[in-house]
């Protein structure tokens, strides 16, 4: 019997379907029998993909933290009004 880990990737609905019709359980760490397949998946070029993706949106919370700070400093409390 051919038993493969699947931690480390997403399973795509097919191996899902084939899992459940091997009674197998769906949990990171154990064996299941699906044959190796390849799904084109490019682990190098994804990462690189999701690392500009989250840099792009770092350098967007550092700007709209720059603006709500500059709102929050025009916000004027009279005196005597504070909670």
């Amino acid at each position: 019997m051919h038993r493969r880990k699947t931690f480390g990737r997403r399973l795509n609905l097919h191996e899902i379907v084939a899992i459940l019709k091997l009674d197998d359980v769906l949990a990171l760490g154990r064996y299941v029998d699906l044959p190796d397949e390849e799904d084109g998946f490019d682990f190098a070029e994804r990462f690189a993909a999701l690392k500009a993706e989250f840099e792009a949106q770092l350098q967007e919370k550092a700007k709209l933290n720059q603006a709500t700070a500059e709102n929050l400093a025009k916000v004027k409390i009279p005196e005597g009004k504070e909670p």
